[in-house]
Formats: structure tokens, sequence, C-alpha cells
């Protein structure tokens, strides 16, 4: 967006990062519902995300060795 206002209107840019945001930016309508076969998945990446929050946030664990697991098991 940045390079979209330095290039100005004259060179086909914008005048502002309003302006930018305004012509590039837009939300899609309706929602996105997520597939049920990925539930697990999705349950075992968010408590490591809560984790990794909690780690960088609050103090260190054991977070990335256990994410190391994560990466080299093949189920």
């Amino acid at each position: 967006m940045l390079g979209a206002v330095a290039a100005g209107e004259s060179a086909g840019g914008h005048a502002s990062f309003v302006s930018a945001a305004q012509h590039m930016a837009a939300l899609k309508p309706g929602a996105v519902d997520p597939n049920p076969r990925n539930a697990a998945a999705y349950d075992q990446l968010y408590a490591r995300y809560l984790e990794l929050h909690d780690h960088f946030g609050r103090g260190g664990t054991d977070l990335m060795s256990t994410l190391r697991h994560y990466r080299t098991r093949s189920d």
C-alpha cells in the first residue's frame, strides 16, 4: 500500500492511505465454515497457538521441542 501512495495519483497510485485501502481491499460476502474432518487438527494447532502466546507473553516453556515433534511425525 505504501508503494501505491508513494507513486501518487499521477503514476496510477493513490493520494492517501485511505484511498488506497478503499480501492485495494474488499471483504468477500459470507462466512467460511471449517471442515469438520479437520477439527482435531484445528484443535491441536489452536492449543499450540495458545501455548505459544503464553510462552512469549508470560515466560518460557518447552514449546519449541514440542513443535519439532509435530514437524517430524508422519501420521
